[in-house]
């Protein structure tokens, strides 16, 4: 039945691999299904199907939605083409090895032509991603998210681990300049990084990007949160593409400071952290 849909001959053979909470089959060609295991499911991936023609309608480079089958809670979406993730860390930084800590944090951090052109690229694409219209996002039933939220509960979890009570100074600072913030919500993907974009690797221009999978109602600087992974260079040259697309100025510290919350929330149930303060 999913062969036939998919139009893939009736001999053919379909292996689906299970995404998180949901099927996935890699069809031959320009295209990719998603399939519903139930009914909430479905629910899902009907709303990520009128996310994505929200925000193509902006002008996001984001895949099509092609073919649905609400019988077969299915969903065929097209393929972005081009390389993803550690490929493009290659392409941006030039180096076919893993590019150490120091390197990437420091101000005159390497960056290629092509991954300057991606860097543009990316800070322009996440502008329009935010020109999305917040209402639709609601209507669509998207969850909001909220970084007080999030760090109230980071801070109880280290609160019961005496190994990891050092960091709550540094917590409690953080969303002290988090709750300062204007109150901005825009359409996030909130998981924009080089394993959910599509870049060519011959010029860094970006094809697109996808996984829609976390997106929600929330502050603009969750979808710059993992922008500093690929350097100090590189994030610099995305939020002047970003601010000369039409999005408000965006400082280098603002996106460090939102990428900081990633691992302090990884570490929330961990117990096994040496002691040390982090200094903002």
């Amino acid at each position: 039945m999913v062969a036939r849909h998919l139009e893939l001959g009736s001999a053919a053979r379909v292996a689906p691999t299970w995404r998180s909470w949901r099927w996935m089959v890699d069809c031959p060609g320009d295209r990719i299904a998603w399939i519903a295991e139930d009914d909430e499911g479905w629910a899902r991936l009907r709303r990520e199907g009128e996310l994505i023609a929200t925000l193509a309608a902006t002008g996001c480079r984001v895949p099509r939605v092609i073919g649905v089958d609400e019988v077969a809670r299915l969903q065929v979406r097209s393929r972005l083409y081009g390389i993803s993730g550690y490929a493009i860390e290659s392409l941006v930084f030039g180096e076919s090895v893993r590019v150490p800590s120091a390197a990437r944090y420091q101000q005159n951090s390497p960056l290629t032509e092509a991954g300057r052109v991606l860097a543009r690229a990316l800070g322009a694409e996440i502008a329009a991603l935010h020109r999305a219209p917040v209402e639709e996002a609601r209507t669509l039933g998207l969850r909001s998210t909220s970084y007080r939220a999030t760090l109230d509960k980071i801070d109880r979890q280290l609160a019961r681990n005496a190994l990891l009570r050092d960091f709550r100074t540094a917590v409690l600072r953080l969303r002290d300049w988090f709750v300062a913030l204007p109150d901005d919500p825009v359409i996030a993907l909130g998981d924009i990084q080089m394993h959910n974009m599509g870049v060519d690797a011959a010029t860094g221009a970006l094809i697109g990007v996808f996984d829609f999978d976390g997106a929600a109602v929330a502050h603009r600087l969750e979808d710059f949160k993992y922008l500093p992974s690929f350097g100090v260079a590189f994030t610099r040259v995305s939020l002047e593409a970003y601010s000369a697309a039409g999005g408000p100025p965006v400082r280098h510290l603002s996106t460090s400071r939102s990428w900081t919350m990633h691992p302090l929330a990884g570490q929330r149930s961990s117990s096994g952290v040496t002691q040390h303060s982090i200094d903002f």
